[in-house]
């Protein structure tokens, strides 16, 4: 018995061998990059080719980064390319293509249209950023559904307004564009979400509405038909995927991300159809690229202990997560280009040896590339002993069988010249790697610090969160809970005096005598809105003024200012982490409403010095999280004229703020979505707050918001282990948000912002509260200019935290001073 089954096991391997291990006939060829002549096997397998599409396994994969550039320099300078297309925001990069043939600078056009932080902004990219500078008859084009582009968020619907203003027969107006601004926010921010029956009908009006009208100009204007074909795309391809985010919504999902790849199919086919793209190279994930996923053999013994070993930690998922679960059904976009363009598309799959993938700054997150499996192509490769190989699988025997890993490094068993036209090998991966700011040296800074606290002048008790500052200068803080602040005053700065400022109390001059200052403020009557002598405007209009001044109120210039940042988290009341930030920051723009929703990190920023108490390890500054929620730079808030409409205001009176008198406005948004407040899904179930407003300038001094987020249950064993609970859990959010603004010189900047969160965990049988979570981030504008600003030339896209740590600097660095009283 047992011999009978030791012939029944050889029997079984020899099958198995002769199935999985690669045919000898398959025609690996070493590549002896960037040599001249290189690629001549890839001259032969790409006649009469016009979209070469050239995928990577993950979005961190450096080395396949740097394979691309050399493959698309070679295509374009000697097969004749004529189009560099991503899977990428399709308005931002036509906006980039446009930009470039202006003669624009191309790294700051790749930031603001291409991925941040995958593709542009790493010091990967940089070099096809180069290249483009010098080779511009390179055009730019996506084909990307997903909105994912600056250029997209500032720019697409003025200029869709300004093209479709020439239909004569009806007038747009600025209202009519406000369901366009809806669909911005939902395709951008976190996808679909059940909505209100007449706001569904809205948005499907206008863009049926747009549509009529690119059609009207097209039809009456030849020299416009180019334009009117791109927005006529981009309307069907955003509509179609609007619709599929609400039919996901109301449950109705399609398998993996067939959605998605079909309008990238549809998008890309559109740009082969167009005279200015004969010759289209695609840079995207090899798995939109397959042809015919259906093929690949997805009950694999090998490739579900792969998945089961290395993709999954929670055991309880292993019967759920599987080859079938992440490919099973799907239809990528590469199949659906092949039905229409046959040999002349040709999917390049790219597969390695060894080495390591992921981000070099999140060294938690690096991967080793897995051993090549027996019987692969990565195995047949390294036998030959290349650093660089092409196989073209057009000319594979029929039906040949064997191990590959080009789909996330995941080794699949398939007939894969069904799946793709070939496969770029590379011996050694490495990650990818930000272009990140380098510290300075943060030398420490002559000067004293004014100790002091802040009291109401009636009651004694110390008042939080008051402005104090030097007056006619920019230096300044704002007073700890409790009313107590250490202001530092540079060397040579006078400081006879300071000027303390805060909602509701007469703004006081302090002389300054010794290093103690005791500061009492008197409380001003808050006026009722009912006993106004002189009746003010209706609160929607004194929102509506706000709203226009800001382009007088804030700055409109480049700025620099410096800036700290205090990030602390507490778990169940006690406080586990403090993490503090020393840094300079330049704006080279002012105030862009709206130019935050989407490149808040590409702000230039000079990291100075980091401090940190507690277990956590070090991680970049969150200033732009603040910032991202600004209510005067983005859109999503009640001083937005398409999203108040969605509010209720009620004028709750009058009061003093810095010797202004202000109106203190309440709101309540009444339909809370990802396109009415600041966060997007799960969305917010309320929001609501007060915003103060200058009676005089309309400027917005103070700002302050709570927000309720929708509940969200926990039940997975690796979360809840993470968590440090047991039983299945619900999780309950409230955001506490808060924005003050200061004058210098007539022009109000941002000096304090305050975002509060806190996590309640609840079980979800008893409702007992198990565990609370709280995050408090503070930034404070040290200081601010407009007349010499710092100019920096980085981004603060992966700013690296570990910087060099001196004690001495925070002696002299301006700092909140910590509260003797929890902060509330």
């Amino acid at each position: 018995m047992l011999r009978l089954v030791a012939l029944l096991g050889c029997w079984l391997l020899i099958i198995w061998a002769s199935q999985a291990q690669v045919p000898a006939a398959l025609p690996l060829r070493c590549l002896t990059v960037p040599a001249p002549g290189a690629y001549a096997p890839l001259r032969q397998a790409l006649a009469g080719v016009r979209v070469v599409m050239l995928g990577e396994q993950t979005h961190q994969d450096g080395a396949t980064f740097e394979a691309k550039i050399h493959l698309v320099r070679y295509l374009h300078d000697s097969l004749g390319f004529t189009t560099l297309a991503f899977e990428g925001d399709m308005y931002a990069l036509d906006k980039a293509r446009r930009e470039m043939a202006a003669g624009r600078p191309v790294r700051p056009v790749l930031l603001r249209s291409v991925y941040e932080g995958i593709w542009s902004g790493t010091a990967d990219f940089d070099s096809l950023a180069a290249y483009l500078d010098t080779h511009r008859r390179l055009q730019l084009a996506g084909f990307d559904c997903q909105l994912s582009g600056e250029y997209t968020q500032e720019q697409l619907l003025p200029e869709l307004r300004r093209f479709v203003a020439q239909d004569t027969r009806r007038r747009w107006t600025a209202a009519d564009f406000y369901p366009g601004q809806e669909l911005l926010a939902e395709l951008s921010k976190g996808g679909g979400a059940p909505r209100h029956p007449a706001d569904t009908m809205r948005l499907a009006r206008w863009l049926a509405q747009c549509r009529a009208s690119v059609a009207y100009v097209a039809a009456r204007q030849p020299a416009q038909a180019g334009r009117a074909r791109f927005w006529q795309q981009w309307l069907r391809s955003s509509g179609a995927y609007w619709r599929g985010e609400m039919r996901e919504a109301r449950g109705q999902r399609e398998p993996v991300q067939n959605l998605r790849d079909r309008l990238m199919a549809d998008n890309l086919l559109y740009l082969g159809r167009q005279p200015e793209h004969p010759k289209i190279i695609v840079w995207a994930a090899s798995y939109h690229l397959a042809n015919h996923h259906s093929r690949i053999d997805l009950d694999d013994s090998v490739t579900a202990r792969y998945i089961r070993r290395e993709v999954l930690a929670d055991s309880e998922d292993v019967q759920k997560v599987n080859a079938h679960t992440l490919m099973g059904g799907a239809v990528p976009m590469g199949e659906l280009v092949k039905r229409q363009l046959g040999s002349a598309s040709y999917a390049l799959g790219f597969v390695a040896g060894g080495g390591t993938y992921g981000r070099l700054e999140e060294p938690k997150g690096l991967r080793p590339v897995p051993a090549p499996v027996a019987g692969s192509i990565e195995q047949a490769f390294g036998q030959l002993g290349c650093a660089a190989g092409f196989v073209d699988l057009r000319q594979a025997p029929a039906g040949a069988t064997f191990y590959a890993s080009p789909l996330g490094y995941v080794p699949l068993r398939a007939p894969w010249a069904e799946v793709f036209d070939g496969f770029y090998y590379t011996q050694v991966m490495r990650p990818t790697s930000s272009m990140a700011p380098v510290a300075v040296a943060a030398p420490a800074a002559l000067g004293r610090k004014l100790l002091g606290q802040v009291r109401d002048a009636k009651t004694g008790e110390g008042i939080g969160f008051a402005s104090v500052g030097l007056p006619g200068t920019s230096l300044g803080t704002v007073s700890s809970a409790d009313g107590k602040f250490a202001l530092f005053v540079p060397a040579g700065q006078r400081a006879d005096s300071v000027r303390v400022s805060c909602l509701g109390y007469a703004s006081a001059r302090v002389p300054v005598r010794g290093a103690a200052l005791a500061v009492q403020l008197a409380p001003q009557p808050h006026l009722l809105a009912t006993v106004l002598v002189t009746a003010p405007p209706q609160p929607e209009v004194i929102v509506q003024r706000a709203h226009e001044r800001i382009l007088t109120n804030y700055p409109q210039q480049a700025n620099s200012m410096q800036l700290y940042t205090r990030s602390r988290n507490w778990r169940n009341d006690s406080l586990r982490t403090t993490r503090e930030t020393a840094m300079d920051f330049y704006d080279q723009e002012g105030y862009r409403r709206g130019s935050w929703e989407h490149a808040e990190k590409q702000r230039f920023l000079q990291l100075r010095e980091q401090r940190q108490s507690g277990p956590e390890p070090p991680e970049p500054p969150l200033y732009w999280l603040l910032w991202s929620h600004d209510p005067v730079l983005t859109e999503r808030n009640p001083l937005e004229p398409g999203p108040s409409r969605q509010y209720r205001f009620t004028l709750n009176g009058q009061t003093e703020y810095d010797g202004h008198l202000v109106y203190e406005v309440g709101f309540v948004c009444e339909r809370p979505s990802v396109y009415t407040t600041p966060y997007g899904y799960p969305a917010s179930e309320s929001y609501q707050g007060t915003v103060y407003i200058t009676t005089d300038t309309y400027a917005v001094v103070k700002y302050e918001a709570f927000t309720g987020r929708a509940p969200y249950a926990i039940d997975k064993s690796k979360a809840l282990r993470r968590l440090g609970l047991a039983a299945p859990t619900v999780r309950r959010v409230t955001i506490h948000d808060v924005y003050q603004y200061e004058q210098l010189r007539g022009t109000y900047y941002l000096r304090y912002a305050r975002h509060d969160a806190t996590q309640v965990y609840t079980d979800a049988a008893t409702n007992a509260r198990q565990q609370t979570q709280r995050d408090c981030i503070e930034l404070l504008a040290t200081s601010f200019t407009q007349d010499k600003p710092l100019v920096l030339q980085t981004t603060g896209l992966h700013v690296d935290p570990h910087v060099p740590y001196h004690p001495e600097f925070w002696d002299s660095y301006q700092v909140l001073v910590p509260a003797t009283v929890q902060d509330k």
